[in-house]
């Protein structure tokens, strides 16, 4: 009984975060961003032509699956899948920080993942590849905390690579932090295992795939403006997220701070070094999976905040803040961006 009380909190976040999100998909039930459509679209021609297939962020693991799902179950199907990826993601979340982080800093890291507006977004209209990706990315983040085994965690984290090539972006950053702890053995491990995935998958499909992240690649380079990446930064919260998580890691040196830090301030330099912000919001949502420990850290710690009934009173208004902006943003974006994708999808289907 007592360890389903300690429990309790963390389960009722996730049934307010679930009751908020299906609401949303009621209300938006046949809205869907049309990179969705086009992934549909891009699994049928696979299907039918390889040749024929050619799409700018991912393999075509995604697609084959994520059409199957709507010829099967409808648009409903993807946003069933969309749910549940969610809840897998806020379970690996929990497990990650419950190793290192006092429960106070646990359900705030959750719950600012739970209502930020990537997540939103992507659950009620988005791609149900922005969710698989970290999905097995973060499981490999979570085998590497509790077991040490970098092979297999980059075996995982391959795998979200298959889902949306900007995994490898937060790989980088995994490899990053390997490397700054000398850990020499375990660079040379991860990287195999996180090969494997992509080469498998070359060596089944003649090394399309290669070619289609090359092709990727390119398309994406130079596709921002500095002014769009700069609103970008802004608006999505990197540039908060960077700064206040700096200050949690130069007065909490831990390995899991510098580790958590890393893996997602790599996506902001290849934003810039690639000058390419279009899917910030969506791919901040993966970072937010890690920052937000740190911003927990930041709220609960930082001096600016004061003492007592003053802290509580100021912590929780900034988050009421955060949830009250980010449900705006959500429902703002969902009446403007997301098509009514009943038609398209029949039409696919019918093909």
């Amino acid at each position: 009984m007592r360890r389903f009380l300690e429990r309790f909190d963390i389960v009722l976040l996730l049934t307010l975060a679930l009751l908020f999100k299906i609401i949303l998909i009621i209300l938006f039930e046949y809205k869907l961003y049309p990179d969705v459509i086009r992934t549909v679209m891009v699994g049928q021609e696979y299907i039918v032509d390889k040749n024929m297939m050619s799409i700018t962020s991912k393999t075509y693991v995604g697609p084959v699956v994520w059409y199957s799902v709507v010829r099967f179950f409808g648009i409903w199907g993807l946003k069933i899948v969309n749910l549940v990826a969610f809840v897998f993601l806020f379970i690996i979340q929990y497990m990650m920080g419950k190793k290192s982080y006092k429960r106070d800093s646990l359900l705030i890291a959750l719950f600012l993942f739970s209502f930020y507006v990537g997540t939103n977004l992507n659950l009620v209209a988005g791609e149900q590849d922005d969710f698989f990706s970290p999905l097995f990315f973060c499981l490999g983040v979570l085998i590497y905390l509790y077991r040490g085994n970098a092979f297999l965690s980059a075996f995982l984290m391959g795998l979200g690579f298959l889902f949306k090539f900007s995994a490898g972006i937060f790989f980088v950053g995994f490899v990053l932090y390997l490397l700054i702890k000398k850990k020499w053995r375990q660079v040379v491990l991860s990287t195999a295992g996180m090969v494997i995935p992509f080469l498998t998958l070359n060596l089944i499909d003649g090394f399309y795939s290669l070619n289609n992240f090359f092709y990727a690649f390119q398309a994406q380079h130079g596709y921002s403006s500095w002014g769009a990446i700069l609103f970008k930064f802004f608006s999505t919260g990197i540039v908060f997220a960077v700064v206040f998580s700096l200050w949690t890691l130069f007065h909490e040196k831990s390995n899991t701070n510098l580790l958590f830090f890393i893996i997602p301030s790599l996506y902001p330099v290849y934003a810039l070094l690639n000058r390419v912000a279009y899917s910030a919001s969506y791919v901040m949502m993966f970072g937010i999976l890690f920052f937000s420990f740190l911003l927990a850290e930041f709220l609960l710690k930082n001096r600016y905040f004061g003492k007592g009934k003053k802290r509580t009173f100021l912590i929780f208004g900034a988050l009421v803040f955060y949830l009250v902006i980010t449900s705006l943003i959500t429902l703002h974006n969902l009446s403007r961006d997301p098509e009514n994708a009943y038609e398209a999808i029949s039409l696919i289907l019918s093909r």
